[in-house]
């Protein structure tokens, strides 16, 4: 046997021991109403709806398909839909690169133009990046939050205290409050952060762009993954209070309070870092594709496919709902 056939073999071996391994998944694509099949997010609102965007609009999740959303006009929305947030009963407003959308019901009305990556709430003000701006709407008027002017925000991460942490191009990131009128508090300043997510005691981890990560414990920064020099994709924790670190390039790393220990760095980019009620920690990598969860000792495949995740949802009745790159949204069934 040739080297090139038994490369041909060991292939169709592996695939096989992954189709084997994989629990059960249902798509969903254009065919079942996704505006179209590159899914940006998916989310469910307090009302239980499930939402998703996508390059060509959004679309919400009723009678076991996807209706996609109408613009103003009554006609396909067509802008790419990054953000959804719930406002009332019926009320809906969506992020999406044409502006802000208010969704009433069946009314569908423009409010805000521009290119609008975030939407979040705090005590009843709407913040959301538009542009290259911050801005605030007070349920009046749409201002631009000039603290944050020509400092290019890129991300808003909302923390459990209320405060809205910005994080700028390639400066660190601001805590800021827009409940009061006290000044933003910078951290970081001069780093690149790609992320930043709160942990179960309150900790602030930041992961940065070829410098690792940061902790914020007790009022001081502490630097952990000193050699790592690609990005951070995400961190996550999981229920054991394990912190896991995706990278750009390297794979994955896991933080149990002490040690700090790699995976996957063979496989390059991780994808998708995800957490569920029930313990497991999933994954899905620019190499690989599908969905991995982590059992306490391996890696198991549970959706086999070769294109990757972009992200995952766990619904509040237990169903998993990931979104991939191409290919609509998969749910698998509780």
């Amino acid at each position: 046997m040739t080297r090139n056939a038994f490369a041909a073999l060991a292939v169709l071996a592996l695939a096989a021991t992954l189709a084997a391994g994989a629990e059960k998944w249902t798509g969903y694509t254009t065919q079942q109403g996704l505006p179209n099949d590159a899914v940006q997010f998916i989310e469910q609102d307090a009302d239980g709806t499930l939402w998703a965007g996508t390059e060509q609009g959004g679309a919400r999740f009723v009678g076991g398909k996807f209706v996609p959303i109408a613009d103003e006009k009554g006609k396909p929305m067509g802008h790419r839909v990054w953000d959804v947030l719930r406002a009332g009963a019926n009320k809906h407003y969506l992020g999406t690169s044409g502006g802000v959308y208010l969704l009433e019901g069946d009314k569908v009305s423009l409010v805000q133009r521009g290119n609008v990556a975030q939407i979040l709430a705090v005590d009843g003000k709407l913040v959301a990046k538009v542009n290259d701006d911050v801005m605030l709407f007070d349920g009046k008027e749409w201002k631009t939050v000039e603290y944050f002017k020509g400092k290019r925000p890129e991300i808003l991460a909302q923390m459990s205290d209320g405060r809205i942490w910005v994080i700028v191009e390639a400066d660190g990131a601001y805590a800021w409050d827009p409940r009061t009128d006290k000044e933003p508090d910078q951290h970081l300043r001069g780093t690149s952060v790609k992320v930043l997510r709160e942990d179960k005691d309150k900790r602030i981890w930041a992961g940065l762009w070829g410098k690792g990560v940061m902790v914020l414990e007790d009022g001081t920064w502490n630097r952990h993954l000193k050699h790592e020099k690609s990005y951070i994709l995400d961190i996550e924790q999981d229920a054991k209070g394990n912190i896991w670190v995706a990278t750009s390039a390297h794979g994955l790393y896991r933080y149990d309070g002490t040690d700090w220990a790699q995976d996957l760095a063979d496989e390059g980019a991780i994808n998708m870092l995800e957490v569920t009620s029930d313990g497991r920690v999933w994954i899905s990598t620019q190499m690989q594709g599908g969905l991995r969860y982590w059992d306490g000792k391996q890696w198991q495949v549970s959706l086999d496919s070769v294109l990757p995740m972009r992200c995952m949802l766990e619904t509040k009745s237990g169903e998993i709902w990931a979104a991939g790159v191409l290919d609509g949204v998969h749910l698998k069934a509780k």
